[in-house]
């Protein structure tokens, strides 16, 4: 008896670890933000005034799709615009939009990167405000969590987990979500 109640706790708890994974890993995956059929392909080039001087962004696109950006501004402050360098190109190409969250500290270099990003995508004949569609991976998030906290308080209600132990696995997520 003791050991199909232990089973039945250990299929649970997968079962419940499953879904959460999977809402949150795989739920959250960002749509590309472009509607149009414009079809484009290859890569654009756009520039924008920056902090320090010109800041050029090039946008790799598959059919009218983002899929690749690198940016450049070789006067940009070092350690402060660089960081919107190196880290608003990958959120740009992982999300296929330009309505990314920029860095705090390089207000002005981020938003160049953003004018720069839109104006490669003029310069491949499509419109920029098709892309300027904001990603919604955190209702997507906090839906997951919802359905994980579900399952859980489910297995405490049959005794498969114990109620601590199911308190402690919903403060996790519920920590997880606002981090």
């Amino acid at each position: 008896m003791k050991n199909t109640k232990m089973k039945q706790s250990i299929a649970a708890l997968a079962m419940a670890a499953v879904v959460a994974v999977s809402l949150l890993g795989y739920g959250c995956g960002s749509k590309s933000a472009s509607t149009t059929g414009a079809g484009a392909t290859g890569d654009f080039t756009g520039t924008a005034k920056g902090f320090g001087g010109d800041v050029t962004v090039t946008l790799t696109l598959t059919d009218g799709k983002i899929t690749g950006c690198t940016a450049e501004g070789k006067d940009e402050t070092p350690g402060i615009g660089t960081m919107a360098l190196e880290q608003l190109p990958g959120a740009i190409a992982e999300s296929g939009s330009i309505a990314v969250d920029g860095v705090a500290t390089a207000t002005i270099t981020s938003d160049a990167i953003k004018e720069a990003a839109a104006a490669a995508l003029v310069a491949a004949g499509l419109n920029a405000d098709d892309y300027k569609t904001e990603v919604k991976a955190e209702e997507n998030k906090a839906e997951a969590v919802r359905v994980a906290i579900k399952k859980i308080d489910q297995a405490a209600a049959k005794g498969i987990l114990h109620k601590n132990t199911a308190a402690r696995k919903k403060s996790a997520l519920a920590r997880s979500l606002n981090a």
